[in-house]
């Protein structure tokens, strides 16, 4: 029996390709809350400062200098957790533009730029830690082969404001008299509900609890006058029993509503003075 042996041997000049993404440096920039709400919704938000951005060694290959196509990644990852936003940068030597070629060599591993940013909601719920890695790509290069390698990284950084609504309203109010000649009277509670820091609108409803003097559905009754709230779209009672809902509906920033208190004389009321209280709670679905 005879053996075949075949020994193949293949030379290529310029074969190496690089793949950088492990050792490619990183650029940290951190975002305060103020920052992130001015950037929030914009298109190409130009950043104020320039950024320095390094780069991965490996794309010399041992060569002195060397010619480097570069693009931004489409979008930016999102990482440790982070979710809620859709981030892309832009900008190469201060042009807002989102490729350029570097010439680059073993003096000159980095490029300083401004850069544009783009940051949208993208309907999921923002993570109270928000982290995105925004890569540089190596399109192509020369003398070294390269394919879409990460050669640097930009990691955003954004302190965001916990979602959260609040309510205001008059510590007090004060009813016009009642008397058997007009048996009835009503003002207007001004309450305005704030929400900020919602991916979207959240649903508002707040709830009634009267004080001692309440019976959990008027805000005060006896024998001489009636107190209740009103809702002021349907004209029915508002309970003061802590559960029944006023909603108020969803709210994108503010809203104020209105509901009444209103105050009914009974028949044979003797005169006086009367007051009670109230809390409003605000919860969101």
């Amino acid at each position: 029996m005879k053996k075949f042996i075949l020994f193949l041997f293949v030379t290529c000049s310029l074969c190496t390709e690089l793949h950088a993404e492990e050792n490619a440096p990183e650029t940290d920039i951190n975002f305060s809350t103020e920052q992130y709400s001015a950037m929030m919704g914009q298109v190409d938000f130009a950043y104020p400062s320039d950024v320095t951005m390094h780069l991965s060694s490996s794309v010399l290959n041992g060569a002195s200098q060397a010619s480097l196509q570069v693009e931004w990644a489409e979008s930016c990852t999102p990482i440790n957790g982070s979710t809620g936003l859709s981030i892309r940068v832009k900008g190469f030597r201060n042009i807002n533009e989102p490729a350029d070629s570097l010439e680059i060599s073993t003096d000159s591993l980095f490029f300083t730029t401004k850069i544009w940013l783009s940051l949208s909601a993208n309907g999921q719920s923002v993570s109270a830690k928000q982290q995105y890695e925004c890569d540089v790509l190596g399109t192509e290069s020369w003398p070294v082969s390269i394919n879409n390698a990460v050669v640097s990284k930009l990691k955003l950084s954004f302190a965001i404001a916990k979602p959260a609504c609040s309510i205001s309203t008059k510590n007090s109010l004060s009813l016009p008299p009642v008397s058997k000649y007009n048996q009835t009277s009503s003002t207007e509670l001004p309450i305005t509900v704030n929400c900020s820091n919602y991916a979207s609108a959240p649903t508002v409803f707040l709830t009634l609890r009267g004080g001692q003097s309440s019976d959990g559905d008027s805000l005060y009754e006896d024998s001489n006058i009636l107190i209740e709230a009103l809702n002021d779209a349907t004209g029915q009672r508002w309970k003061a029993d802590g559960i029944t809902k006023y909603v108020v509906g969803e709210v994108d920033t503010i809203k104020k509503v209105t509901p009444l208190i209103s105050s009914s004389i009974k028949e044979d009321a003797h005169a006086g003075s009367y007051t009670t209280s109230a809390t409003i709670t605000l919860d969101v679905e």
